[in-house]
Parts: C-alpha cells; structure tokens; sequence
C-alpha cells in the first residue's frame, strides 16, 4: 500500500492516544523508556496504517479483526482456537483466516505469537521472572517451544535477549 505525500485520517482517536503517550513516555525518560518509545512509535505507525486502511477498504472486515485482536490481546494467556475466533466476529474459520492475513500480513497464529512474544520482551525486561515463568504466564506448558518461538520472531533466545537488554551484553 503506498501512501499519498499528505493522508487524511478520519476517527483519529487511536492515532492521538498512542501519539499522545509516545510523547509523555519519552518526557518522562522512566527506566527503559527508550525500548517503550521505540514499542509505542511503531504502534503508531501502526494505527496510522489501520486508520487508513480501514478507510480504504471493508471497513465491517477491519472491525473484525482488530475484534479478533483486542480479544488475543484480552486471552493471552490462553489457548485460544480459529474456532472461537471464528465465532466471536460471525464469520466461517476460512473467510476469517482469509481476511485476517491480508489485512495483518499474518496468519492468526502468527500474530498471537507476535502478541505474546512482544509481551514477553516487556516481562524480560522487567526482570523478575526467570524465562519459564514468562512461558508460563503467557500460556505456553513447555518453555522450549516459548525458546523456539522467541528466537523464530526475534532472531535470538529469550536469555540472549534478556542479556543485551538488562545487562547491555
């Protein structure tokens, strides 16, 4: 999708939220605000290209999924099936499969990792929780295949990650 010099947004409330605390997150300069403001600027990025794509295309199927999202983001913690998915926005598991990847440019699977992965990140980094207990808190029963995950999305281990980004190595 390439975008025009200037776009207009139109329903910009998201947009102006996580605008908004992308701005306060970095006055602030708490612990790790850079790794925040780097999260939150490509949520806004991100909200920027919803905002236009959903104006650009069926919108009923953009509520869908950012439906099927918020409600990944709400059960993280859970197994969740294409199934329930499918049934909580009314549509059939294929169509919802369908939509979904054109609209992210993820399967749904993909994309629930991609949730619980960035989360994880966040419990890393906060540091209280050793890797199987991130594991566990985000659903996953074996710590190994949580290890596989990470590094397939992340290009590196979880340990590795929590190295370079509590202790700077």
């Amino acid at each position: 999708m390439s975008l025009e010099f200037v776009q207009n947004l139109k329903d910009y409330y998201l947009v102006n939220n996580v605008f908004k605390e992308l701005i306060e997150n970095w006055m602030e300069k708490l612990p790790n605000y850079e790794f925040i403001a780097k999260a939150l600027f490509q949520k806004l990025l991100y909200e920027i290209f919803q905002n236009i794509k959903n104006n650009n295309e069926n919108y009923s199927s953009s509520l869908k999924v950012d439906k099927v999202i918020e409600y990944m983001r709400l059960n993280i913690k859970n197994k969740i099936t294409l199934t329930e998915l499918s049934e909580l926005v009314r549509l059939s598991p294929a169509y919802l499969s369908k939509v979904f990847k054109e609209i992210t440019g993820y399967s749904v699977i993909e994309y629930f990792n991609r949730i619980k992965i960035d989360k994880a990140k966040e419990l890393i980094i906060d540091g209280d929780k050793k890797i199987k207990e991130v594991a566990q808190v985000l659903g996953f029963t074996d710590e190994f295949y949580f290890s596989r995950i990470f590094k397939k999305i992340e290009g590196i281990s979880p340990l590795e990650f929590y190295h370079k980004n509590v202790h700077g190595y």
